[in-house]
């Protein structure tokens, strides 16, 4: 009968040793719980208020079980303690008949203890577990149709930024268009009225401004341009993407490219005084070929600090070919042309 009731006072330390085993590794999974929940809660902090006070309240709910298992725990030790105490207390009635009775009692009663412990423990598990999948499904249906509507919403943006451009730019080629039109008819005409108001002496005057430019011409062509065109760098490109940026002077240079090609194309870079048409336009397009030849050469060699020199080589070829196309009715390069080909040595790519 000793021995029998040593066993089973033995068998309960043991029950109880691992029940304070299982309760620390409850307390190790409550504690890792806790912190998925925690983290949990900062992911998904900014969804809503509500799920805010969920987690809230089951990371109280764990707090709570925690400090229950511990409270539980503290009891145990507290009765083990209190039992070993007593069981010397009693050990001069060990033969007594209901030692048994009362040890498997405690046995009994520790195992419901340890086994709604546990039950208590799954089922919390499991309900954040739920919880938590809900949210993170919620959150992501949510992110999904946000990004869909931010996509169309761009899409349709961009669509209508391309229309208003194209549109805009449609427009402000045919403006161009129209200017030089009309720019290239007003000359035309204070050309002719000159013509009739001053005669004989107007061309004169308009033919010694013309061997005037021809003489220097030639002469920069034999001597040499030296430094007497050079323009400070600092004048050109620098004051440009100081005023404009360097984004404006590309618009820009595309600009003038573009007006350039308007001018060959309506008529406006070149004139003659031929009445046949197909003798005008083969002397037209001999000035223009011409001229523009000798300025893609100048602007070929396009620098920072030089374009003071390459300005003035241009203004030459104009002069040049102006003076050799007389013999060809008056064939010559208009001064609205030379000025749109000057402009893209002021911007250089």
């Amino acid at each position: 009968m000793t021995a029998f009731l040593v066993f089973l006072l033995a068998w309960a330390v043991v029950a109880l040793a691992f029940l304070s085993f299982y309760i620390m590794r409850l307390r190790a999974r409550a504690a890792g719980l806790d912190t998925g929940l925690i983290t949990l809660q900062a992911r998904y902090d900014a969804d809503s208020k509500h799920w805010n006070d969920f987690s809230t309240t089951v990371k109280a709910k764990y707090q709570g079980l925690v400090n229950k298992y511990n409270e539980d725990a503290k009891k145990w030790n507290e009765f083990t303690a209190a039992l070993k105490g007593e069981n010397q207390r009693l050990s001069k009635w060990k033969n007594v008949a209901d030692a048994e009775v009362k040890a498997t009692e405690m046995l009994r009663a520790a195992q419901a203890m340890q086994d709604k412990a546990k039950t208590d423990a799954d089922n919390l598990i499991a309900a954040a577990q739920q919880k938590a999948d809900s949210l993170q499904a919620e959150a992501e249906q949510r992110a999904g149709a946000e990004i869909a509507a931010a996509t169309d919403t761009a899409n349709k943006e961009t669509q209508e930024a391309k229309a208003k451009a194209k549109s805009l730019r449609d427009e402000a080629q045919e403006n161009l268009h129209s200017v030089t039109i009309q720019a290239a008819s007003i000359v035309e005409a204070a050309n002719i009225k000159a013509k009739e108001i001053a005669g004989s002496a107007y061309e004169a005057m308009k033919n010694a401004s013309l061997y005037e430019q021809t003489i220097k011409a030639i002469k920069n062509a034999i001597e040499g341009y030296g430094n007497q065109y050079i323009i400070p760098p600092h004048s050109l490109l620098d004051n440009l993407a100081e005023d404009f940026s360097y984004t404006q002077a590309g618009r820009d240079l595309k600009r003038a490219r573009d007006c350039t090609k308007i001018m060959v194309r309506n008529g406006t870079a070149a004139a003659c005084q031929y009445v046949e048409a197909n003798r005008q336009e083969t002397a037209i397009n001999f000035v223009i070929d011409a001229f523009t030849g000798k300025v893609d050469s100048v602007l070929s060699r396009v620098k920072h600090d030089n374009a003071g020199k390459l300005e003035q080589e241009i203004r030459d070829a104009f002069t040049l070919v102006n003076y050799n196309g007389k013999a060809f009715r008056e064939a010559r390069i208009t001064e609205e042309y030379l000025a749109a080909r000057l402009e893209l040595v002021s911007k250089p790519a």
